[in-house]
């Protein structure tokens, strides 16, 4: 089977497992990251339950309000997993440097909240608003993943710094009652970042090394292409899949073709004379393919045509006389003499095409003709196959003799399901047409819709729709795009009170989403309908490293300062970034697991912005951040 139901079907199975799955490893591994780096389970898990308990309260959410989740909006369990732990790491990473200055637990709790609870919020309310910037498109599977995902963060953010912390709380205060907490129940993280902070004592090496970077990678983000083929998305393997691309490549029917609507037979007829008239058409049937509106001239004609089959019916061939194997060869073989001039006609040409078929032919013949004489039985299986092909044809010619003296058909003499097929209930007929390329391929599929808009302006029909889908989605996601970093950028300047804070929070974004593009371009990696919603992501979490570093930089007015928890975390977090989302990379939709590249490459570039290149920048015109 195959079709648009059957592929439909087999994408959203396909799809379901695997995110899934994808989700659940990602929640593992994310967890094993988490426990390693900061070397303890205990508050890691708690961490880890807190944005499970956030990501079930967001499945409440769905059953409540949507019921059932889209193609796009599958994918948000995953997506809170990537975003959203980055707001447990702060926490805990701020939480066990409070303790091990305070060794009290209220005291630790408290100065955590503080620190790191308005970065927290600043950087929930940007990547929840780049979200909520889907809501203003008007692609509704965009817009219930904008509504769930952004929703999702607020959740988890709600989990993380109430539940959260109510749990460290209790759980530390079960362990060490009100006494003060010993040095190794805070361990410092095992994953350091020393080394990038003594870098910033060089920041015009690391300006020019990033500037270098950027000016030889930044030519490759031209050679971003946009691949529109919906089934370079699907799973390989899938039988819906090949048995589509067969349809395409070995038979003259499509799965695919637009539909068109008159209000008479005549009308019906006029229009589908009209679209058989382009050359991107292959097949138009309609209601007069089958009652055709000039019955009495065809009728006629047949009729002329009679006397010349009567008597064929009681006409037997005859069939019993002996086939001459040795004769037949000989024409065979002088057949091949033919084929071969003709060659050589056809190489002085340059018809090379041409050359080749008549090669296959021929060396079919010959070894059919060498077969016949080296089989001894082959004469007697010719006569039995000429036998066969006679009475066949007798019979043939007997059904065509029959239908020599024609009745008129009437719509009433069809079988229900045809008529239903072309004739709706209220009188309207159906028109089908066929296009004559494989208009999986964007630009077959553009010039066929084109075309046939311009006999008939309401055409419909998945060719269509597939069409107008595509450019939707895309101008939904540059819209949407814009609006985000616009909104993301009058939060961060609510949050700082301060142009430049604002602007120097956003860099790591800008300047990761172009390294982004350029890598794409250099390693040839498309972008397509399923990887281009990654846009919008990136823009939501790709600021939030440089408002938890900005903010460090306001509270310690000092560059080292990022060594401790917060440029810990940042670093740990864009390490769980990439984990989380690449598990989709192990998904057999193609589309999805495209999603997860894009996803990992471009969190990895925004941390590296946000870790080496944005601090030493920031420093130096941040400058009444260092009390001055």
């Amino acid at each position: 089977l195959t079709g648009r139901p059957v592929l439909a079907a087999d994408e959203m199975a396909t799809s379901n497992r695997d995110m899934n799955m994808a989700t659940i490893l990602a929640i593992v591994a994310v967890a094993v990251i988490f426990i390693v780096s900061f070397k303890s389970a205990a508050r890691p898990l708690l961490a880890m339950s807190a944005l499970v308990m956030g990501i079930a309260w967001t499945y409440g959410f769905v059953t409540l309000v949507f019921g059932t989740l889209n193609l796009l909006s599958i994918v948000f369990a995953i997506i809170l997993v990537g975003s959203s732990i980055e707001y447990g790491i702060h926490v805990v990473a701020r939480y066990q440097e409070e303790l091990a200055k305070h060794r009290h637990i209220d005291e630790a709790v408290k100065k955590m909240l503080l620190a790191v609870g308005k970065a927290d919020l600043t950087s929930a309310a940007t990547t929840a608003g780049a979200f909520a910037a889907l809501l203003f498109t008007n692609f509704k599977a965009l817009q219930q993943l904008g509504a769930i995902a952004g929703m999702g963060i607020v959740f988890c953010l709600t989990s993380m710094l109430v539940v959260l912390p109510a749990m460290l709380v209790l759980r530390d205060h079960k362990l060490y009652g009100n006494r003060a907490v010993p040095a190794w129940a805070t361990p410092k993280p095992a994953l350091k970042i020393t080394f990038i902070t003594k870098c910033y004592n060089r920041p015009g090496a690391l300006l020019v090394g990033a500037i270098v970077l950027t000016l030889a990678i930044a030519p490759f983000a031209r050679k971003v292409t946009f691949d529109f083929n919906l089934l370079n998305l699907q799973a390989k393997g899938m039988e819906s899949v090949e048995y589509e691309k067969k349809l395409i490549t070995e038979s003259d029917e499509s799965t695919w073709f637009a539909n068109s609507v008159a209000g008479t037979p005549q009308g019906s007829a006029e229009m589908s004379a009209k679209f058989r008239a382009l050359p991107v058409v292959k097949k138009v049937d309609d209601i007069t393919t089958i009652v055709p509106l000039d019955q009495k001239a065809r009728m006629f004609l047949i009729r002329r045509m009679a006397p010349a089959f009567s008597g064929i019916a009681a006409q037997r061939p005859r069939v019993d006389a002996a086939v001459d194997a040795k004769g037949l060869v000989e024409s065979m073989l002088r057949f091949d003499g033919s084929l071969e001039r003709l060659e050589e006609e056809a190489f002085s040409a340059g018809r090379i095409d041409a050359v080749e078929e008549l090669e296959g032919l021929r060396e079919r013949l010959t070894g059919l003709a060498r077969n016949i004489e080296e089989t001894p039985e082959a004469a007697a299986r010719i006569e039995g196959y000429q036998k066969e092909l006679f009475a066949d044809l007798h019979d043939k010619l007997s059904l065509l003799a029959s239908g020599m003296d024609p009745k008129q058909l009437k719509m009433k003499d069809l079988p229900e399901s045809i008529v239903r097929r072309f004739v709706s209930p209220n009188g309207k007929y159906a028109i089908y047409v066929t296009p004559k390329e494989d208009i999986w391929n964007p630009q077959n599929l553009e010039q066929f819709v084109r075309e046939i808009r311009a006999v008939d302006p309401e055409v419909l029909g998945t060719p269509v729709e597939v069409y107008e889908s595509g450019r939707i989605m895309i101008r939904a996601f540059l819209i949407s795009g814009l609006l985000a970093f616009v909104l993301i950028f009058v939060l961060a300047f609510l949050d700082f009170r301060s142009v430049r804070a604002a602007m120097m929070a956003a860099l790591p974004l800008l300047l990761g989403g172009l390294w982004l593009v350029s890598f794409m371009g250099l390693f040839r990696v498309p972008f397509n309908l399923a990887n281009f919603f990654a846009i919008p992501i990136i823009i939501g979490v790709g600021v939030d490293s440089g408002v938890h570093i900005i903010h460090r930089l306001k509270q310690e007015r000092e560059l080292t300062a990022l060594a401790r928890a917060t440029g810990t975390s940042v670093m740990l977090t864009a390490l769980t970034n990439a984990i989380g989302f690449g598990m989709m990379m192990i998904a057999s939709h193609r589309g999805i697991a495209g999603l997860g590249e894009i996803m990992a490459i471009g969190t990895i570039c925004c941390a590296v912005a946000a870790l080496l290149v944005m601090p030493p920048i920031a420093w130096r015109f941040l400058g009444f951040y260092r009390g001055r």
